[in-house]
């Protein structure tokens, strides 16, 4: 009984002074909660997190590394928008706190989020701007957005039309791009890409009404079905080159006192006695165009650790947490597998880089065996079928204001288009060796080698 005692005795003593110790280190591996690692402010429809050290590790015992938003954009298209930032002492400062963690803020922390939430008021604001002016989407029920470009789309020959001063500045950039890539890169070539089905009108809504649609169920078109190939005459309409001119002349872009204009010169195609206007479309340009204006916003805040990525194709990267270089992944674009489950072929380091990747392999259909992806080939009037499955282009970066990441998106179009003898011609260029940029291709030639 002595025994029993004793050992009843030891046991209590021996618990009473682990307790503590077994209590202090489960504490310190309590993950915090959701609402400690978010934070959604008043009357915002966005919600801030805090980026743990790594993936998947909220404890308690680790402070995050930097604060994220990441949001769908763009209407129906869906386009993630994500940009983080990490603790930098000439900005916002430090990030290391559980942003949503209220009760547990000191009043410098509370500050710092006050101006976190400045800044992505900001940024959502601006992407909303700039999808206002550009959007081309229907809504599913076939009704037409009040942007600037649609207005110009349902616009006749001789129209001017004021716009906005993002408009004007895409369409100038846009129009640089034509001009630099022989007119591989061209925002006018809207009316192949929808005649293609590769619209948001066509391929998010299945919404068809137009005399050149080729009504299809959404199994016929993403299954072995396809999507019919288009009316040859409506192939050769809506490629003439007149139709899709791009030039200052065919699309005049004017600025007056400060406001800005845009002036339609081109003449409609007829076909079957139906005519069609020329078409514009900014999605080659809006994507890389929102990354530079955040970029030059956290250039004037003096932020210097980040990343910022748009649709998961246009990016800008400033220096890393930890001070090394960042590293891009990009996919095996050859292999189906592969390029859904996103494993990495090889990986670029890119430092205060603009990056942007393009790939045939997203946003397609199979018709009568044949792949047929989005980025339309203009002088063909088709599909570009040129073997480049995939491409990444970085430039080095500025504080944004030379519009890289938007040019980006821009070469990597174009380069799809001109294919591997074009892409080699751009590489030897005065272009590319005195702006240092850097291009990885995917190629695929008909005999199959890789």
């Amino acid at each position: 009984m002595k025994k029993l005692l004793l050992t009843m005795l030891i046991l209590s003593l021996l618990i009473a002074t682990l307790a503590p110790i077994g209590v202090g280190a489960f504490a310190d591996e309590v993950e915090a909660t959701l609402a400690e690692r978010s934070f959604t402010p008043n009357g915002r429809n966005y919600t801030l997190e805090s980026i743990p050290q790594q993936r998947g590790d909220y404890t308690k015992s680790k402070a995050p590394v930097g604060v994220r938003l990441e949001k769908m954009y763009f209407g129906s298209s869906g386009i993630p928008v994500v940009v983080d930032l990490y603790t930098d002492s000439n900005s916002f400062g430090d990030l290391g706190f559980w942003i949503g963690d209220t009760a547990n803020l000191n009043d410098k922390q509370l500050a710092t989020r006050n101006k976190l939430v400045e800044f992505f008021d900001w940024v959502d604001a601006t992407i909303n701007a700039i999808d206002a002016v550009a959007n081309t989407q229907y809504n599913g029920e076939g009704n037409l957005p009040h942007s600037d470009i649609n207005k110009f789309n349902q616009a006749t020959q001789g129209t001017k039309l004021p716009i906005d001063y993002h408009t004007y500045m895409m369409l100038t950039i846009g129009r640089e791009m034509y001009e630099l890539t022989n007119h591989a890169f061209n925002p006018a070539i809207y009316r192949l890409v929808d005649l293609w089905g590769f619209s948001s009108r066509v391929y998010s809504h299945f919404y068809f009404g137009l005399p050149y649609d080729r009504p299809v169920t959404v199994e016929e078109f993403f299954g072995d079905t396809g999507y019919p190939l288009p009316d040859p005459k409506y192939v050769t309409a809506f490629s003439n080159p007149s139709f899709t001119d791009f030039s200052q002349s065919a699309v005049t872009l004017t600025e007056e006192n400060g406001n800005y204009f845009v002036t339609k010169n081109v003449a409609p195609v007829v076909v079957d006695g139906v005519s069609y206007e020329q078409w514009l479309d900014l999605g080659g340009v809006a994507k890389g165009y929102v990354v530079d204006l955040i970029k030059q916003e956290l250039a004037r805040l003096g932020h210097t650790r980040y990343c910022v990525d748009a649709g998961r194709s246009s990016q800008s990267y400033g220096y890393a947490r930890d001070g090394a270089n960042w590293q891009m992944l990009h996919i095996n674009a050859f292999d189906e597998w592969e390029s859904i489950i996103g494993n990495p072929l090889v990986a670029f380091e890119v430092p205060n880089r603009a990056v942007s990747t393009s790939g045939q392999y997203v946003r397609r259909y199979t018709t009568n065996g044949v792949e047929y992806a989005h980025i339309i080939d203009g002088m063909r009037g088709a599909p570009a079928q040129t073997g480049i499955k995939s491409i990444a282009i970085t430039i080095p970066d500025d504080d944004g204001s030379n519009y890289w990441a938007c040019k980006a998106d821009c070469l990597s179009t174009a380069m799809t288009v001109l294919g591997r003898d074009g892409i080699v011609d751009f590489c030897n260029s005065n272009f590319f060796a005195q702006n240092d940029i850097e291009i990885f291709v995917m190629h695929e030639a008909i005999d199959g080698s890789k």
